[in-house]
Parts: C-alpha cells; structure tokens; sequence
C-alpha cells in the first residue's frame, strides 16, 4: 500500500490495455463509479476510434458505441519502429514505467502478454513491489508433443503466474490455466468477461416483436427458421463447414453469416456460384448493427477448429435468447452450452454429424424455445458488476483494506 494514502483512499489502480474495445468500456466505467477505487486506463493504441486497417484481420474497423465515456485514460506514445507490424515489438511505450514509478499506484491490471509494453510492466511493477493483477484471455493448450519453442513457452508462462500477484479468471479454462501453472486458489478472483447484458437484452425485448419484418427487411423468408453465424472469417473459424453443413440439412432453414475476413469472398463466391438461395452472407457488422441479425434468429452457431478462446458473440447471442450449436473446440463451452438443456455440440470439423445437430435442435420448435430462455438465464450472471466485485475484493487482497 501507498504510505502517503490515507485509510479512506481509494485504491489508485493502473490498467494497461492494448486499445479502446467496445466491451471493456462498460466494466472500466463500472469501475470509475465504485468509491473504493480510482481507476487510470492506458491505452498503447488508439485503434478504432477512427477508420483503421488491420493487417491481421483484413478490413477497416472503426468502434459505432461510445468506449471512453465514464471513465480517465490516457493514450501512451508508442516508439516502435514498426507499429503497425503485428508482433510483440510492435507496442513499446517506455514512458509507462515512468507513470508507474511516479504515478502513487496501489496496483497494476494486465490484460495480456503479448506486447513488449506488458513485459516492460510486468518487469517494473516487480522491481516497485507494485502487486500485479493479471486478466488474461488464457486457456491451457491442448496435449501434444513439445517441441523447444513450446518448453521455452511453458517456461514463460510458469515465470509469468509466479510474478502476479492475483489471477483474475474471466472463464473456466482461466481457471485451469492458472492451477496448471502454479497459482494458488487463494489468489485467484473470478472476474467473468462479458458483454454489455443490458444493452443487448434491451434490444431483444425491442426488436423480438418485429421478428417477421426483421426477415423481411434482411431478405429472408419469414416462414423458414432462421441459423445465424457471426465471426470473423479465416481458417480457425471455418465459415465453409457451416455452409456445407447446410447443403446436408433436412430442415428447411435459412443460414445467415454475418462478418468479413480474409474467407468472406470464397464463402461469398460458393454461395453464388452453388445457388444457395437460403444462404446470406451479409458481412461485417458493429455492434450496433448486430442486434437486427440475432433478433431475425432461432439458433446461433459457432463451428470454430482449434485455436479458438473465449468467442464473445456467443454472449451476445445468449441475450437474444438464442439456442446454441457450438463445435467441441470452442473452450468457452464449458461455461455456455448445457447440452440437452440451451444446445448442443458436435466435433469440430464433422459436417454430417453438424447438420444432424440443427436439424435436432431446430426440428422441436417448443424444445427450441425452451432452450432459448435457458440461453438467457445462464448469461444473466455473467455480469460488469460481477466483474468489478471481483476486481475490488483482488485489490483488498494484494493492496490492504481501506
């Protein structure tokens, strides 16, 4: 704890994030309004906030919700020679570990380790006995034979959970992550990602009535149930085995998939050039936007191969109080899908045994409804202020009571 605080200050707390994101806006405002604690976001980008290219995922981006509203941040100078280069060294802000040796911090939050920023963090707030909390979108790898990359990758992770000092787990997996590598119940805090609930079952309680004309509007036919995709289109999450899958139905149903990336063109020209008429691939949509898609839907699926974390358009879905269809390789399943109960899953890659999936949940429209509002109940608890209870009790832990 800071010496110059007095009992009753709140906890000055120092969050280093990569750049503004729709969803981490409501939990930072969250925080701000909480007495107990004073929060200054850092951003080591300000991608998003403007028309912005991004090499990794193949199209402009720019934010349509508000993400610097309620609460302080500052935009850090990156001295990078290559800042736009996509790998660790692209992110060095040297002048962040002078805000953390002059700023009076109680404590550090981290949301990754992929930047060479977080590592100069890291490495300060250890040599300033500054605690460190750390919420990582982390999962344990799948087993497989080590190769002398993978060693020197387990060396660096065990070396990281060492150095923190709580473990903020936003999921299940996080939480095997962190006992695999040697930190303690005890200083693990369950601090849950989310999206922004309200606003998302807001518009579904907005939009739901208008369930016919939405299909209407989005060009599909209102008397077919209705399947809706929503990713970013490149290998891992495999877009051409829903559409396949699809070809091998025996309901009738329309399938929308909503996203761009480097695949949309070849989903795009195999729709086109097979006469898919039942199937749309509408593209790239911000959030605002996205509610119109989930609302028009009776059933939303993910059919992700490895290589996925914790997908939050199933959260977005779960709002809608839609059923779930989910590939065995989404790790987030664990949390999401109760099979029998709000879904069910399949073995990533196995198109046969996806189609037979829809067909079965699609198949019992009572059974479907039923399975939509068990959707909506598991997501209720997966709440911001959930989150930020489980950030404060972290920092009574690591930084004393006040």
């Amino acid at each position: 704890m800071n010496p110059t605080h007095s009992a009753r200050a709140p906890y000055r707390l120092a969050l280093l994030l990569s750049h503004p994101i729709q969803y981490h806006a409501p939990l930072f405002s969250r925080l701000a309004a909480r007495p107990e604690v004073d929060p200054t976001v850092f951003f080591m980008s300000d991608l998003g906030l403007k028309p912005s290219y991004v090499k990794g995922f193949g199209e402009t981006i720019q934010w349509d919700r508000p993400v610097l509203d309620g609460y302080r941040s500052v935009f850090l100078e990156n001295l990078s020679p290559r800042p736009r280069a996509g790998h660790p060294l692209s992110k060095i802000h040297p002048g962040f570990v002078n805000e953390l040796r002059r700023g009076g911090y109680d404590a550090l939050f981290l949301h990754g380790y992929a930047a060479a920023t977080e590592w100069m963090a890291f490495a300060a707030a250890r040599a300033l006995r500054l605690p460190i909390l750390f919420h990582g979108d982390v999962v344990v790898d799948s087993p497989k034979i080590l190769t002398q990359s993978d060693f020197a990758r387990e060396l660096f992770r065990k070396r990281w959970c060492a150095g923190i000092s709580a473990a903020l787990a936003m999921s299940t997996r996080a939480r095997e992550f962190y006992a695999r590598y040697g930190v303690p119940d005890e200083k693990v805090f369950w601090v849950p990602l989310c999206v922004d609930n309200e606003y998302f079952m807001a518009r579904a309680a907005e939009l739901r009535p208008q369930r016919d004309a939405l299909r209407r509007e989005l060009g599909l036919d209102p008397s077919r149930p209705v399947i809706v995709y929503v990713a970013h289109m490149r290998d891992k999450k495999r877009p051409m085995d829903i559409v396949r899958a699809h070809e091998r139905m025996k309901v009738p149903a329309s399938l929308v998939l909503v996203g761009g990336g480097p695949l949309f063109e070849e989903v795009r020209a195999y729709c086109a050039s097979h006469r898919l008429a039942h199937v749309h691939p509408v593209g790239a949509k911000n959030q605002t936007e996205l509610p119109r898609y989930y609302a028009a839907a009776d059933l939303f699926t993910l059919v992700s191969g490895p290589g996925e974390v914790t997908p939050l358009v199933i959260h977005e879905a779960m709002c809608f109080s839609l059923p779930l269809v989910l590939s065995d390789a989404i790790p987030s399943t664990i949390d999401f899908l109760h099979p029998g109960v709000n879904g069910a899953t399949f073995s990533w890659g196995d198109l046969d045994r996806l189609a037979a999936t829809l067909d079965d949940v699609l198949g019992d429209e009572t059974r479907r409804r039923a399975m939509g509002e068990a959707s909506r109940d598991i997501i209720s608890t997966w709440t911001y202020d959930a989150a930020v209870d489980g950030i404060v009790d972290a920092l009574r832990a690591v930084a004393g009571p006040r």
